[in-house]
């Protein structure tokens, strides 16, 4: 067995001296692939939060005061609110990034993609 790599921090749209790499000017498909071979993430983004669900992805959020009420939302919808790192909690950063989402959070998202997949086949016959 080889040794394991060290984890590299990646920082997207915003400029922060602590990232080891920067992708600014990343669009939408670089962003999604960086989400998708991300080890874990730590984002103060709606889709952050959105795309790490999609991929499995271990993931925390640290929100702004611009972004706080979508990513709080929802994260309590989905019953993953651990996952929201506030400051002055004394939240388990650590523990979130060690693993994915719950099992009974993705219930909650099959059970929403349900619900939407009916009403678009009432609205649209």
């Amino acid at each position: 067995m080889g040794s394991a790599q060290e984890p590299r921090t990646r920082q997207r749209w915003y400029r922060n001296s602590w990232a080891d790499d920067q992708y600014i000017q990343a669009g939408p498909r670089e962003f999604a692939g960086l989400i998708a071979g991300a080890m874990a993430v730590i984002t103060n983004f709606f889709h952050g939060c959105v795309f790490s669900l999609i991929n499995h992805k271990p993931f925390a959020c640290v929100p702004s005061d611009y972004r706080s009420n979508k990513v709080r939302d929802l994260l309590e919808m989905l019953g993953a609110s651990e996952r929201l790192m506030v400051e002055g909690s004394a939240g388990p950063l650590h523990e979130v990034l060690a693993r994915p989402a719950s099992s009974a959070t993705y219930d909650i998202i099959r059970d929403m993609r349900r619900t939407s997949a009916r009403y678009l086949q009432h609205v649209l016959g």
